[in-house]
């Protein structure tokens, strides 16, 4: 019985990476580079020291020959690492929904290739003091207001959590599948 689990569970993994394979990338990889690095701990306690941490980081990147421009985003497409946010639409009698999130920059999207395809990306404006906003993949708008108008709707993150904050739509972006093995990884709010 485990040399049949075991070939079972290698079956699944073919078919998986075939599946991974036969996905066409909507991102041009010929002149990218992603790194992963982490900002937590001793040496960035908070989010601010963290932000300052990422801009210097990008301003050293930056100083390097042959680099183009930086950009942050927590998860790349086909990637891990991502997360599910619960969300509801700012309204009466809305139940809770989820959505993969992925935390970027104002560069990240053109990096990506994701031009807005309504309303804008994030914009040097967008700080911490700023309106907080959210730009969101097109299926997840699709699943979410159907054939509405999505912009500057707002959407309640983490209802009923400490943590719990209203942001508003400001764009809308192509799909880029964060993880590449499950059915609705790009319904993503950034």
């Amino acid at each position: 019985t485990l040399c049949c689990g075991l070939l079972m569970i290698t079956g699944l993994m073919v078919r998986s990476l075939v599946h991974v394979a036969a996905q066409e990338s909507k991102i041009s990889t010929e002149r990218l580079w992603a790194g992963r690095f982490s900002m937590y701990g001793r040496d960035f306690p908070d989010e601010e020291s963290q932000r300052r941490g990422w801009r210097e980081l990008s301003r050293r990147l930056e100083a390097l020959p042959d680099v183009d421009s930086v950009g942050l985003i927590s998860s790349l497409p086909g990637s891990w690492g991502t997360w599910e946010t619960p969300f509801l639409l700012d309204g009466p009698g809305d139940s809770e929904q989820r959505a993969l999130t992925a935390v970027a920059d104002d560069r990240a999207f053109g990096l990506l290739g994701l031009a807005p395809q309504m309303g804008r990306v994030f914009t040097e404006a967008d700080t911490r003091q700023a309106e907080p906003v959210a730009v969101v993949s097109r299926s997840l708008a699709a699943r979410v207001w159907g054939n509405g108008f999505p912009l500057n709707r707002r959407l309640r993150l983490w209802p009923g959590e400490e943590s719990e904050r209203t942001v508003r739509v400001v764009g809308v972006v192509p799909d880029a599948p964060l993880g590449a093995l499950r059915s609705g990884d790009d319904e993503v709010l950034y």
